[in-house]
């Protein structure tokens, strides 16, 4: 594979050393292995190969350098993040350690905040119980020192909401609450939620029925679902 980047270290004019190009510009390389690789992902149905593959310069200098790719998300995180219920003693074969090993870099990852909770995802409906959600679109006064911040962090400290995000688009928040009835719902936006100082603007969405919550489906499949497979 060609290199398109100078490796040798020669002198040039009047004993002027000519210095390695990945050592005086480290940053062009990576810009360039990164533009490679967005351009190899649209040429790839047309088997082109790009020269991407640069081996990765070694600075000598102090100079830390940058990473190539994203580092990767930990394996046991992954494997919480799909089913947080796991034991020590089931992730430890899957990840080649120790139940101690597991136990403890779980109890690290929940001091550092990396872990912030556990959930279980319950079928309402199959228990009985009868809770009104709802998703109301906030429109907000961003502050001078702060912007959006500190009023969405209090909206987000009532104990009605269970979700709070920042949103682009034609409404600032997106809140997400739960209560008893409708009249409990109604009761929050109207007299906490809308009485806010900053909070211009309400829309509430009432939730009929989920079908799908946190990547997992609330019905098992149907077997007319599944698509027919001739012979």
């Amino acid at each position: 594979m060609p290199s398109l980047v100078r490796w040798d270290v020669g002198a040039g004019a009047a004993g002027i050393p000519v210095v390695n190009a990945s050592v005086a510009a480290p940053a062009v390389l990576i810009k360039f292995r990164r533009v490679c690789r967005v351009l190899s992902v649209f040429m790839r149905p047309l088997d082109y190969h790009l020269p991407c593959d640069l081996p990765t310069p070694q600075i000598s200098m102090g100079i830390r350098t940058e990473s190539f790719y994203d580092p990767p998300m930990d394996a046991l995180l992954n494997l919480l993040r799909t089913n947080a219920a796991l034991a020590p003693a089931q992730l430890a074969p899957m990840l080649n350690q120790s139940p101690e090993e597991i136990a403890a870099r779980i109890k690290q990852y929940e001091n550092e905040g990396v872990i912030l909770g556990y959930r279980t995802i319950l079928n309402e409906e199959k228990l009985g119980v009868e809770r009104v959600r709802a998703v109301i679109e906030v429109k907000i006064t961003p502050e001078r020192e702060g912007g959006f911040n500190r009023l969405a962090e209090r909206i987000a400290k009532y104990e009605e909401v269970t979700s709070c995000y920042l949103m682009s688009g034609g409404y600032d928040l997106l809140v997400l609450i739960e209560g008893q009835n409708l009249r409990e719902v109604a009761s929050f936006v109207s007299e906490k939620l809308a009485t806010i100082q900053g909070v211009l603007s309400t829309s509430t969405h009432f939730m009929l029925k989920p079908y799908k919550e946190h990547g997992v489906l609330m019905a098992a499949e149907r077997n007319e679902d599944r698509l027919a497979i001739s012979p």
